[in-house]
């Protein structure tokens, strides 16, 4: 989610390295999510922090990766393309918490992250 104003070059890199064409601020996911036929409450809004980002687990906390896909050139190559696009543009990123509820529905209704 985008938290603060960004120039069309910034969009125009968000889409040229992840095929992203639309990336979001609050008010544009309050109107995706209503548009869908949810009421909206933010309950939390949060900056991205690179610090955060570069926390890494330990390795035997996780396993994600089938067994040598980080040789595999293309996977790095996305890899690096990732961590160079967020190392130059990540402040203006956020994410946010939403509880959404659908209208109509009895007994709370249904939670979703944006």
């Amino acid at each position: 989610m985008v938290l603060g104003p960004v120039t069309s070059e910034w969009r125009a890199s968000a889409a040229k390295v992840y095929g992203a064409r639309f990336v979001p601020d609050l008010a544009g996911w309050k109107q995706v999510f209503a548009a869908a036929g949810f009421t909206v409450e933010v309950l939390a809004t949060r900056s991205v922090h690179m610090e955060d980002m570069l926390r890494v687990a330990e390795p035997d906390d996780v396993d994600l990766a089938s067994p040598g896909a980080l040789r595999d050139p293309h996977v790095l190559k996305v890899l690096a393309e990732n961590a160079g696009w967020m190392q130059r543009n990540h402040g203006p990123l956020g994410y946010g918490v939403f509880l959404c509820r659908k209208a109509g529905l009895d007994g709370g209704g249904q939670g979703s992250e944006g």
